[in-house]
């Protein structure tokens, strides 16, 4: 759920402080937490078929929910060239997406960066030294991110899936002690200036290579020190929290609308506040509608089973 807010706050509250914070573990954290979660066996057709309705059709029916009553303003408000590129760079996704679709990039990388993933699976556990070529590419320029789609940056965010899975099966070696030296050292090459922040959306590799292994160390260790603390959650608190990460996706795509009507007229802190409120507003309006959650539906108890007593 940390993930999430940072996606928000990083967009809301834009500078330099936030994206040495943020940026650098924000968004890789997410790439790192596929692989982590990875379940081997699936196909390619699978994955197509869980990434569709869980990632592909809320980003379609987010970008038609805010796309077409900002067409109708810009339609109105802006010059004929201004409404062609906007319209054009919805249908090119990626870096294109600007204002408010900022992390809409992001679920079609998240989408293709897996099903690569899954198409590699054929090198058996091999697989992860995948992370080796994609590593390389960081000393490239941003052409990588000009692939629409953010198909580009899925190629090199293969490099998160693939430590994420080697970390997994290190799990068990590493406890809280090491997971915060790890955050520790990560957090001195940030601060130092030593690893740049990532904006993997324009092609910002940050400082190449050690960048990306600040990131994935950020990950790691944060994966460990969130199962340190939420295996003390209470049962309640730990529902309300899987609960709230459920509606993270709506969070990572309506928080941006707040941003577009309001940045520069208000002070940051109620832009932050208000992207926060509206997107947590909007997913508990969804919350029941699978287009625009990625979750599947409550099952539906029988209702002659509900209503008969028992035997």
């Amino acid at each position: 759920m940390i993930g999430f807010l940072a996606i928000v706050v990083g967009h809301a509250a834009p500078g330099a402080l936030t994206e040495h914070v943020i940026y650098t573990w924000h968004v890789p954290l997410f790439f790192f937490l596929t692989g982590y979660l990875w379940r081997p066996g699936r196909t390619l057709r699978d994955e197509v078929r869980r990434a569709f309705p869980a990632l592909l059709v809320p980003y379609a029916g987010w970008l038609v929910l805010i796309g077409v009553p900002l067409l109708a303003w810009e339609a109105y408000s802006r010059s004929p060239i201004s409404l062609v590129r906007r319209v054009g760079g919805m249908a090119l996704g990626g870096e294109y997406l600007k204002s408010p679709f900022y992390a809409f990039w992001f679920v079609t990388a998240l989408a293709m960066a897996a099903a690569l993933y899954r198409v590699a699976e054929r090198l058996g556990p091999r697989r992860i030294w995948l992370a080796a070529p994609a590593l390389v590419l960081t000393l490239t320029p941003d052409w990588l991110s000009a692939i629409p789609l953010a198909a580009g940056v899925a190629v090199i965010a293969v490099f998160f899936v693939a430590v994420g899975e080697a970390f997994r099966r290190l799990r068990a070696r590493v406890n809280w002690p090491v997971a915060v030296l790890g955050m520790t050292v990560a957090l001195v090459l940030v601060i130092a200036d030593f690893a740049q922040p990532l904006d993997l959306k324009y092609g910002d590799w940050g400082t190449p290579i050690l960048s990306f292994v600040v990131a994935a160390l950020i990950s790691g260790s944060a994966v460990v020190l969130a199962d340190m603390a939420t295996s003390r959650f209470s049962p309640g608190a730990a529902t309300a929290v899987t609960t709230a990460a459920g509606a993270g996706l709506v969070l990572v795509l309506a928080h941006g609308v707040p941003i577009y009507l309001l940045e520069g007229e208000v002070p940051t802190w109620v832009v932050v506040a208000a992207s926060l409120a509206f997107a947590a507003l909007a997913a508990w309006v969804v919350r029941r509608v699978p287009i625009l959650t990625g979750n599947k539906p409550p099952h539906r108890q029988d209702a002659s089973t509900s209503s008969s007593p028992p035997n």
